[in-house]
């Protein structure tokens, strides 16, 4: 025995609204897992352009935690500028061949919020970067 055309319709328009409600999860998951690599992907490049800021610029032309804040920044294309915290280990001056690590970190909001992630709280993206003093 078949059901009635109307209560098929009602089933069908159930049915959509379920599957829409996860086919939408799926994609704003996805896009927000975009947006944190791309965040990931700009912080590793500042690291590396502050490494290679500390490489060029180390002992020759002393650089203070300011200038090498703003080389940082300045590469982190897209990023808040305000929330990065750039530390250096040992905090300079350096000498030629001193070997200096840097950490950039930045708290990555997810938009979609509590849909996507576990919880509304940033998640704090770092990179590391290693290097030696050239000049």
């Amino acid at each position: 025995m078949s059901l009635p055309k109307r209560q098929q319709s009602g089933n069908a328009m159930v049915e959509f609204a379920l599957v829409f409600l996860l086919f939408l999860m799926i994609v704003f998951g996805l896009i927000e897992f975009g947006r944190a690599v791309w965040a990931y992907t700009s912080v590793a490049h500042a690291a590396r352009m502050g490494g290679r800021h500390i490489i060029v610029h180390g002992s020759i032309n002393p650089t203070t935690p300011t200038k090498l804040k703003e080389a940082v920044t300045k590469n982190a294309m897209g990023l808040d500028p305000t929330k990065i915290v750039v530390t250096a280990t040992p905090a300079g001056p350096w000498e030629r061949g001193d070997f200096v690590s840097l950490r950039v970190q930045y708290p990555f909001q997810f938009v979609a919020g509590p849909l996507v992630a576990a919880s509304s709280s940033p998640m704090a993206l770092a990179s590391t970067t290693r290097v030696m003093v050239g000049n």
